[in-house]
């Protein structure tokens, strides 16, 4: 539960637009240019607008530099992406439930990333994860030499 909290305490300031790009691109099997270009085929429409929506929604980022992440968009094109999204989300539950999934994928995809927390944070949440180890399973964190 610690670990939790610090991770959820922190990961929206050092989730980066790329890493919500990367995990979109791959959930919708498109190129991270495709995302950012201009093709409006619902096959690349789509997953950008849920890239946008997630990034106003988990970032501190405005609009206007979510806009220059996706090939230079006005703040305009990126605010109706994230209504278009939001309404959805509104009468969707399940395209809902689809969203929460994605910025779970993405929180955890940026916790793997070594680099998206300062090193004696990285050290904290590592003595952390091993001392919950320990306690729920000290025979086995005993054999494996912690």
């Amino acid at each position: 539960n610690q670990l939790k909290d610090i991770v959820n305490n922190n990961s929206a300031q050092n989730i980066s637009i790329e890493i919500i790009q990367k995990v979109i691109a791959e959930e919708y099997q498109i190129s991270i240019s495709e995302l950012k270009g201009k093709k409006r085929e619902t096959k690349v429409a789509i997953p950008r607008h849920i890239a946008v929506y997630i990034a106003r929604k988990i970032t501190e980022n405005s609009l206007t530099e979510i806009g220059n992440e996706f090939g230079g968009r006005d703040h305009t094109t990126i605010m109706h992406s994230y209504e278009l999204i939001a309404d959805k989300i509104k009468v969707d539950q399940n395209f809902n439930s689809k969203i929460q999934l994605l910025i779970k994928q993405i929180k955890e995809y940026n916790f793997r990333q070594p680099d998206r927390y300062p090193r004696n944070m990285q050290r904290d949440i590592w003595m952390l994860g091993d001392s919950i180890c320990q306690k729920i399973n000290p025979e086995f964190t005993a054999k494996i030499g912690y």
